[in-house]
Formats: C-alpha cells, sequence, structure tokens
C-alpha cells in the first residue's frame, strides 16, 4: 500500500516485535520506531516476507531501515546520524 505506516516496538535492548508476512510486501511507507529509553546502537529484525517490493524510510533520523538476506527481512538500524532507505 502506499503512504503506509509500519510502526516497530522495541521490546528489550536486544529484541524487537518482529512482523512475519507470508507473501511480497509491497508499497511505500514510513516506519515509526518505538524505542526504549538509552537503545544502544545495533541492528533489528523487524519484519519477515517472502520478498519486499517496497520502499520504506524511518521517520526517526537516528534509525535505518534496509533489507537483508535476499530481500526477506526488513532491519532496523540505530547509528547515530544515519538515514537508510530500502528499494
Amino acid at each position: 500500500a502506499s503512504d503506509a505506516i509500519f510502526e516497530s516496538s522495541m521490546i528489550n535492548i536486544s529484541t524487537s516485535a518482529v512482523l512475519n508476512v507470508s507473501g511480497t510486501v509491497t508499497g511505500a511507507g514510513d516506519v515509526i520506531v518505538d524505542v526504549l529509553e538509552d537503545q544502544p546502537e545495533g541492528e533489528w529484525k523487524i519484519m519477515t516476507a517472502s520478498s519486499f517490493d517496497a520502499s520504506f524510510v524511518s521517520t526517526n533520523p537516528d534509525w535505518g531501515v534496509y533489507s537483508r538476506n535476499n530481500n526477506t527481512e526488513l532491519w532496523l538500524s540505530r547509528k547515530l546520524d544515519s538515514l537508510f532507505i530500502i528499494e
């Protein structure tokens, strides 16, 4: 879906909630990152799918969004002053 919003929640410092999609994710939208106080730098898997034909951008400039593992996983990365876009 175009203009979709996906909100990701950090469960604890090392784990995020993961949405598992059985098909292909399509469209474009924003990822809102709900973080814990003092969340350290790192990487967290937030979604899995058969594949991604989508473009996501993080609404938080400290968090990047990108795909991994042959375009079947969507990940967040917290690296200060970094912004990644999956296309």
